[in-house]
Parts: C-alpha cells; sequence; structure tokens
C-alpha cells in the first residue's frame, strides 16, 4: 500500500475513534493504547480521552481566562497574556483559532500556568492531537504536478524550518539527528524534533528501513489567490531571513538583487505565471545529487505607487460615456 494512502486510513481510524470517544461510549483499554500508537504518544492517553474534542486546548484557554476574570473583573485578555509571556495578539490568535500552539509553546504556557505534570501532559497531547485531526482531515493531494497542501494542513508546517528541514535530507552529510538538524539551522532540538514528526505525517519526508530520512522528492503546491494568516506569517519569516542573511552573510555566499519596473496592471497575472516557472526552472537547474548547503529562494514583486484615484474616476466616466453613444 502507497505510504500516504496506509498514513490516511490509520489517521481516518483515529479521527472516527475520537469522535466515538466525544459521544461518551466506554473506552476499552486497548483501544485506547491502539489510538496512543498511532498518534505516537510515549503514554496512555486516558485522561486525555475523557475531555470532548470540543473542549480542546483552545477552550481550555478561554475557559482559564473567564475563570480569571470571574475573580477579577479587572483581569483581561492582555493580563492573561502577560501572565503566559506571549504577545496579547497572539493569545487572541490561538484562541480564535487563526494561529496554532507548537509543541514547545504549550509546555512553556503550562509551565506558567503551573500545572502539574500530568495536567501539562494532557495539554500538550490536545495540542498533540488537533494536529493530528487537521492532517487526517487535509493530507496532501497528489497529481502529476507534485503535492497540493491544503491551507489548513500548511498552516501545521508554516515556520520556515519544515522546508528547510526537508531540502537538508537531500544533502551529502544529513544526519537523522534533532541535535544535528539544530545545529545545522540554528533552530531548538525540540523545534526538530517535532519539524520531523510533521513532515513524516504529512508524507512530505519518509524513513527508509534503516532509519534514514529522506524526501520525497515531490514538488509542493499550496492554493493559490487565497488569503491565509499562516502563508503570510511563513513569507514575513523567509523575509526576516533574507534580512538576516543581508547583515550576516558575505556577498559571495548570497545574492540579493531588485528590479524596480513600471508595469500595466492588466500585465501582472502575466509576471505571476513568469515568476513560476522561474522558480521551477531553477530549481530542476540546480537539482544535483552532491548538495552541501540549504538556501532559500524569495521572489517579491509587488507595487511601489499607490492607487490613484483619478485614474478610476476617469475610466468611469469614459464607460459612461461609451454606454451613453
Amino acid at each position: 500500500m502507497h505510504l500516504l494512502e496506509h498514513r490516511r486510513k490509520n489517521l481516518v481510524l483515529v479521527q472516527s475513534f475520537v469522535e466515538l470517544c466525544t459521544l461518551g461510549l466506554k473506552q476499552p483499554v486497548f483501544l485506547r493504547n491502539t489510538l496512543c500508537i498511532l498518534l505516537g504518544c510515549a503514554r496512555p492517553l486516558s485522561r486525555l480521552l475523557l475531555i470532548p474534542m470540543q473542549q480542546g486546548y483552545r477552550d481550555q484557554l478561554q475557559r482559564e481566562l473567564d475563570r480569571r476574570k470571574r475573580t477579577n473583573p479587572a483581569f483581561s485578555l492582555r493580563s492573561f497574556a502577560r501572565t503566559l509571556d506571549v504577545s496579547p495578539s497572539f493569545l487572541s490568535h490561538v484562541i480564535n483559532g487563526h494561529k496554532n500552539l507548537s509543541l514547545l509553546s504549550a509546555l512553556k504556557i503550562a509551565q506558567k500556568l503551573r500545572y502539574s505534570p500530568s495536567e501539562a501532559d494532557s495539554f500538550v497531547d490536545l495540542v498533540k492531537l488537533e494536529m493530528q485531526q487537521v492532517v487526517a482531515r487535509d493530507l496532501p493531494v497528489k497529481s502529476n504536478e507534485g503535492l497540493t497542501l491544503q491551507l489548513e494542513a500548511f498552516q501545521v508546517i508554516s515556520d520556515w524550518y519544515h522546508y528547510a528541514i526537508r531540502e537538508l535530507t537531500v544533502t551529502q552529510d544529513f544526519r537523522a539527528d534533532p541535535k544535528w538538524i539544530a545545529k545545522r539551522l540554528g533552530i531548538t532540538v525540540l523545534e526538530a524534533k517535532e519539524a520531523v514528526e510533521r513532515l513524516l505525517l504529512l508524507g512530505l519526508v519518509e524513513k527508509t528501513s534503516d532509519s534514514r530520512l529522506v524526501s520525497t522528492n515531490l514538488f509542493i503546491k499550496t492554493p493559490t489567490n487565497q488569503p491565509s494568516r499562516a502563508l503570510r506569517n511563513h513569507h514575513q519569516q523567509m523575509i526576516q531571513k533574507a534580512q538576516e542573511a543581508l547583515e550576516g552573510q558575505v556577498i559571495s555566499k548570497r545574492d540579493i538583487t531588485g528590479t524596480t519596473i513600471a508595469i500595466k496592471p492588466e500585465q501582472l497575472e502575466l509576471a505571476k505565471r513568469e515568476i513560476q516557472k522561474f522558480h521551477k526552472r531553477l530549481a530542476d537547474l540546480l537539482d544535483t545529487t552532491d548538495t552541501t548547503e540549504v538556501y532559500q529562494l524569495n521572489v517579491q514583486f509587488f507595487s511601489l505607487t499607490e492607487s490613484d484615484p483619478t485614474r478610476a474616476t476617469h475610466a468611469a466616466h469614459a464607460t459612461h460615456e461609451r454606454s451613453q453613444t
């Protein structure tokens, strides 16, 4: 059975079992342990599965905020964010479902809330379980042109280092060791470990029989022309990495250039198509078997001029005149 199809069936089984649990059905130990194995948890989920899925970690944070407000009417979301050592906007986005907690963030928040070890474990498992549900619902769609990630699935791997790890797997000296990966990319060991788990889950990398980690060698796409906070976050991170390279890397190791062009608005779609072709052409051109480094190609094509309201008025007036002739 193809790996993606096998993973899809396993995750559908997980999702179906969780839905049964939310109906309050009794949970036999062997089924609970099966779910734990499928989720890759290091401990039984006896406590976690007593919590309905409608009451995930976001609801848990909202309930904690509401509880503190009842105790102290002056307590606010900003106060709660300060307690958790996160920004108010980030906390608001998490509670409202616009951003996800990583396992590292979940651990830090559990510590700030002074959870007991078992409470902290349950909170982190809720975060992990939601990730599994998103992937079960939005596994990549394979076609002749590569893999298309749905936006909710992309949100799980929107941090820049996921794509970097995937490309790192094809370098000559790659080691499937979170410590080695973390050192090469300048991230934490936990971030590296979590990222590898997510990439495996989505079928973007695979483990061989001898425990090597390899890329699936499929071109990844996301739906175009759809607004997405996760996509914006990803591009903002990559632009930030470019700014760091501008200051920290010698000129011989980077190429940061730009061109200013006057265009007609109707040429924009043509420019977008050519940029996409260039991305693919350069990737194919540089594809070889003896790579040692991972690079990022950013292309930003945007307007430097503000919209001219008089032009729109003139165009509307001209259209009106033509309609009357």
